[in-house]
């Protein structure tokens, strides 16, 4: 027999079950706010840890109310109700279960990406969430191209061998220096203009 869980979060952020209509008021008046745990943009990925409130399954099942989805382009959740409910489906209709996220990347190239699983824990979904950071990057990093991987090694070792080079780099292409820390450890991608420029000052 299927039956239908609500909850809401208390002033620590820890899932408290209710009836529906407690539910329904919360997400009301404060849903909209806090619903969403986490969320990253990595380039036109969007990784978000969301808390829905809201699990229909067998009766004695444990109730997965917090949801990680990865996207791509970035299109966020959106929960409570029907449409969070329609959303949710959707998300599942282009994922499987049994594939892992380095899976669908692969898979799927430079392709839609539309990847969403469940948990019943906070700590869990908060677990798969740095997972789903951490394989991103890891791919935007394997996915350039080789000489885009040669230019960054040598810039990396450059900056490696005096301390206030990534200051340098910044300055010289106009951008901060936390944008070019991202650009040679993989965290964010440079467009044409920035690559221009750091080929341009890798050959001086």
């Amino acid at each position: 027999m299927f039956k239908t869980h609500y909850a809401i979060l208390d002033a620590k952020g820890n899932a408290r079950p209710c009836g529906e209509d407690r539910h329904r008021t919360w997400f009301c008046k404060n849903g909209s706010g806090r619903v969403r745990i986490q969320f990253k943009l990595l380039d036109d990925f969007l990784i978000e840890t969301v808390f829905d409130g809201e699990a229909r399954l067998l009766e004695f099942d444990e109730p997965s109310f917090w949801h990680v989805r990865v996207t791509r382009p970035a299109m966020p959740a959106l929960t409570g109700g029907f449409w969070g409910a329609l959303n949710s489906d959707i998300h599942r209709a282009f994922t499987s279960e049994s594939e892992t996220l380095a899976e669908i990347l692969k898979k799927n190239g430079t392709q839609n990406i539309l990847y969403e699983r469940e948990f019943s824990t906070r700590e869990d979904t908060l677990i798969h969430h740095h997972e789903a950071v951490r394989t991103i990057r890891e791919h935007q990093r394997t996915g350039r191209p080789e000489h885009a991987q040669m230019l960054l090694a040598d810039l990396t070792d450059w900056c490696s061998e005096q301390r206030g080079r990534q200051t340098q780099i910044a300055r010289a292409i106009g951008v901060s220096p936390q944008a070019v820390n991202d650009f040679l450890f993989g965290y964010r991608c440079f467009d044409c203009v920035h690559g221009f420029l750091l080929c341009a000052l890798s050959a001086v």
